[in-house]
């Protein structure tokens, strides 16, 4: 199907497939609740067709009995994971590898709570688009519980930042829970994770999803008027008290582990640069690459002036000083 602005579903013979992956480890305390809010969407254009696959990363809970409770619905599919622990990453791209033939794929946690217009928002940007393209399209969020706590602006982030093709290369990640790939993305995806290897030295799947999307494709911020009408986002870690006991240890090990991401994120990038599809992307892009590339081989005082072009990538003055010190 070719879509582009306007071409919404006008063909009744034609039925849009949507996929929705999930991968479970452990999960059964939220579970339920988030398979429920996935199937209480509302605003689906009938001719949509929306099936949820799972695959269970080695659960030791009661995931699996949680699970068993919707198998008698006819768009829910467990993928056969054999018992056998991948970690979510892999976990995720195999799911994103078995469910193909589709048109749009959403990668959900199994904690957190999808507000019911979150489908329909995603298509129908989906249908602003040529869907020859590759794409991946991405919304804003609210923390559980906390509907005033956007995840974007919580975190410094300019909510559009992501649309920027040489931002996102110096992001750590954009959250895989609240994006959509279109069919043409996906291929790209599981060729460079499976066949080129290209995920190998990556720990997150979205990292490498929303990277790939914006070397080889367009990332599209869609805005909402209320965020928590399309996704709350569950965040589980210390108590407050134990995180204010750690609070300077934390900041000195977060500015450690950011200062050595940036050598992974050269590292991918050496490794686009000799991909055997480098030629599908626009010069532009190969050519920022290259200079990622060059950069990266630099040391001492040639890294830092050449380095201070990059600087501007940085997507708030912290990173601009993590950058910097990475620099030296």
């Amino acid at each position: 199907m070719n879509t582009k602005g306007g071409d919404k579903l006008e063909i009744n013979s034609y039925v849009m497939r949507v996929a929705v992956l999930i991968s479970t480890y452990n999960g059964s305390r939220f579970l339920d609740a988030q398979l429920q809010s996935i199937f209480a969407q509302v605003n689906v254009p009938v001719n949509v067709e929306v099936d949820v696959y799972v695959r269970d990363d080695g659960s030791c809970d009661s995931t699996l009995d949680v699970l068993s409770n919707y198998l008698t619905h006819p768009n829910f599919h467990i993928i056969n994971s054999g018992g056998i622990q991948l970690g979510y990453a892999k976990s995720f791209m195999e799911l994103l590898k078995y469910s193909s033939d589709g048109d749009l794929y959403l990668f959900s946690d199994q904690d957190d709570l999808w507000g019911e217009h979150k489908l329909s928002v995603l298509i129908e940007e989906f249908f602003n688009h040529d869907s020859d393209k590759p794409l991946l399209e991405y919304t804003d969020m609210v923390h559980f519980g906390q509907s005033n706590s956007q995840h974007l602006t919580e975190h410094g982030n300019d909510p559009a930042l992501f649309t920027d093709f040489h931002k996102t290369l110096f992001e750590p990640r954009l959250s895989g829970n609240s994006i959509a790939i279109n069919e043409k993305l996906r291929k790209i995806l599981v060729h460079l994770w499976f066949d080129e290897g290209l995920g190998s030295q990556l720990q997150a799947h979205d990292t490498f999803v929303s990277r790939v999307a914006a070397i080889f494709g367009t990332i599209s911020f869609v805005s909402v008027r209320n965020p928590e009408t399309v996704m709350k986002y569950r965040i589980q870690g210390q108590n407050t008290s134990a995180v204010q006991q750690n609070k300077f240890r934390n900041k000195m090990s977060y500015l450690n582990n950011r200062i050595r991401v940036y050598d992974s994120r050269f590292d991918f990038v050496s490794l686009i640069l000799n991909c055997d599809i480098l030629n599908d992307i626009p010069e532009f892009k190969r050519s920022f690459l290259r200079e990622m590339a060059r950069l990266y081989k630099l040391r001492g005082l040639p890294r830092l002036i050449y380095g201070l072009r990059f600087l501007k990538f940085q997507k708030n003055a912290l990173y601009k000083l993590i950058f910097f010190l990475w620099l030296l």
